[in-house]
């Protein structure tokens, strides 16, 4: 694992970013965002989340806006369509994916 420079909307969050860089293993390329609280966390008011990059983001807010779950928008971050809600516990939950453009980009560069 390799540690990531985290971006200049993300830098005054606590934690680090750490990347797994093994070519040709099934895992290469993947991000971990890593961060933390201290003493006793208000699942409410937490920053604190779990990150899932999808495919489909927009099936998805769908799916999560027809159950009845609250979307909230996120801080804009370059190359990335995203959006949060909270799990059934309180805890935040981003839905991420790489912008139209971003993900060209991604494919071109393979």
């Amino acid at each position: 694992m390799v540690r990531r420079t985290k971006t200049q909307h993300t830098a005054h969050h606590h934690g680090a970013w750490v990347e797994v860089c093994y070519p040709y293993h099934p895992l290469d390329g993947l991000q971990l965002h890593i961060g933390g609280e201290g003493g006793d966390v208000d699942r409410w008011a937490s920053g604190a989340h779990l990150s899932i990059e999808v495919d489909d983001l927009a099936e998805r807010r769908a799916r999560l806006v027809d159950a009845g779950i609250a979307i909230k928008p996120m801080v804009v971050y370059p190359g990335y369509e995203r959006f949060e809600f909270r799990d059934p516990f309180g805890n935040r939950m981003e839905l991420i994916t790489p912008a139209p453009t971003a993900a060209l980009d991604r494919s071109a560069a393979q």
